[in-house]
């Protein structure tokens, strides 16, 4: 075992006596906290080691399945007037809740965490070491990338569905190009830096989707600082503590501004009011904390929520599903809809509809997530060994993306294109499964066509 593992565990032992004897803390409720907090010093620790995406996905399930439920049960339950109105407050009893949901998420973390069967025989820093000399002198090739994305955005929505994906993977190429600018022999990269945060701010902005510019911005980081031995654990516990500030400004932001420029039959975007919101935040910084916005965040990120409620709803008004919602997910990533006319559409809708009852909110973007499927296919104790392999399976398809990049060492920055649904946990597999296998196909079609027309390799 490496020191960094012995102090975690130690660190993980200390704070269970702590909370559990001194403060006298319940069981369950010590277990979420030294769990979450094991989750985040992991993080932490592999930062700058490692290219350590699936440590975010560690995080993510602990915060979305274990933290955010907790703070639920104990601030906005029944009690609390918000959660009352509205009916947010979690549906079953909290032993309940978390003899399916601990168990289930320390077998994710156990899956993710496990040694790999894909031997590789560069570590990560070799690996972007070997990405930035290929990328060296190619600055021109982010430039392109980016041009072709930010171009691709306004057209999403008026190109016909069926090409709807093509467009949106291509529109993710703005982002694939910062990463490739900032791994390039650019000159004056803190003003290439603010100013590719400002393109992706602005994308963001038109395309109302703002976890996009948080997932990007956190992959991006992780790729930056690898081999920043300099980068000490007192600045990463400062770079968190940012980071976690602008998700609460985004959010405070978000609620606002999508009810403002939202509210007719079609959606728009108003930048002007998107400032105006930012400035009087920023002249008002106590406000992000205000005590409806944490009850707003609080109930974004309890995706407990709505596992809880699948947890009501099956067996009694619809059977486990035994598999079959995993079976399809695979099989139509593969099968084109053409062949399959009425195959499973990604989104989450149907199991919405299946699985909660709640079939007429679609104006709602919601799913039930990793949890919740595991869940409705094979019962409580079924879901913790589906959550372990699923957590087994991102780890060998990142391993696999390592080993290919020994060949074509650029791949390794399109990586967050393909692994975006893994780490948000309130995606079905079918949202996953469908995402990886399109991006693929997208980023090798991307690299050959590229080079076929304009000569450029990627």
């Amino acid at each position: 075992m490496r020191r960094g593992q012995i102090l975690i565990v130690c660190a993980f032992v200390l704070a269970f006596i702590v909370l559990r004897l001194i403060y006298e803390q319940p069981l369950i409720d010590t277990i979420v906290y030294c769990l979450t907090a094991t989750s985040l010093i992991v993080f932490l620790n592999n930062l700058t080691k490692r290219i350590n995406f699936l440590d975010v996905t560690a995080v993510s399930a602990c915060i979305f399945y274990l933290l955010m439920p907790l703070i639920s049960y104990s601030a906005f339950g029944k009690h609390n007037k918000m959660a009352a109105l509205w009916h947010t407050f979690m549906t079953i009893k909290k032993e309940e809740y978390f003899y399916l949901a601990l168990p289930a998420t320390i077998a994710l973390l156990l899956g993710l965490w496990l040694p790999s069967l894909v031997k590789i025989p560069l570590n990560d820093s070799q690996l972007v070491e070997k990405a930035k000399n290929y990328l060296k002198h190619k600055p021109i090739t982010g430039v392109l990338l980016i041009f072709l994305g930010l171009s691709a955005v306004p057209l999403i929505q008026l190109v016909p569905e069926t090409l709807r994906a093509v467009f949106y993977f291509l529109s993710q190429l703005t982002y694939v190009g910062v990463i490739y600018l900032l791994h390039s022999n650019v000159k004056l990269k803190g003003f290439a830096i603010a100013f590719i945060f400002s393109v992706m701010l602005t994308q963001t902005i038109l395309t109302g989707m703002y976890g996009e510019l948080v997932y990007w911005s956190v992959m991006g980081s992780i790729l930056l600082l690898i081999n920043k031995h300099s980068f000490k654990m007192i600045y990463k516990i400062g770079l968190l503590v940012v980071g976690l500030f602008f998700v609460f400004l985004i959010q405070s932001v978000k609620h606002e501004y999508r009810e403002a420029v939202w509210s007719g039959e079609k959606r728009g975007n108003d930048p002007a009011l998107f400032f105006s919101l930012l400035t009087e935040r920023f002249r008002d910084p106590a406000s992000i904390f205000d005590p409806d916005r944490i009850y707003k965040v609080v109930v974004r990120a309890n995706q407990g929520f709505l596992v809880g409620r699948a947890m009501k709803y099956v067996p009694k008004h619809e059977p486990f599903a035994h598999g079959e919602t995993i079976i399809k997910s695979f099989a139509s990533a593969f099968v084109p809809r053409f062949l399959w006319p009425d195959k499973p559409k990604v989104g989450g809708k149907e199991n919405i509809c299946r699985f909660l009852g709640d079939c007429g909110h679609y104006n709602y973007s919601y799913n039930i997530g990793q949890l919740g499927e595991a869940y409705v296919n094979f019962g409580v104790n079924g879901a913790w060994i589906y959550m372990f392999f699923y957590g087994f399976m991102l780890s060998t398809l990142f391993n696999g993306i390592r080993f290919l990049s020994l060949k074509q060492p650029s791949l390794l920055l399109w990586t967050p294109l393909l692994f975006y649904p893994a780490l948000i946990v309130e995606t079905d597999l079918l949202t996953f499964i469908n995402t990886f296998i399109k991006g693929a196909i997208f980023c090798f079609i991307s690299f050959k066509v590229i080079r076929l027309l304009l000569n450029v390799r990627i």
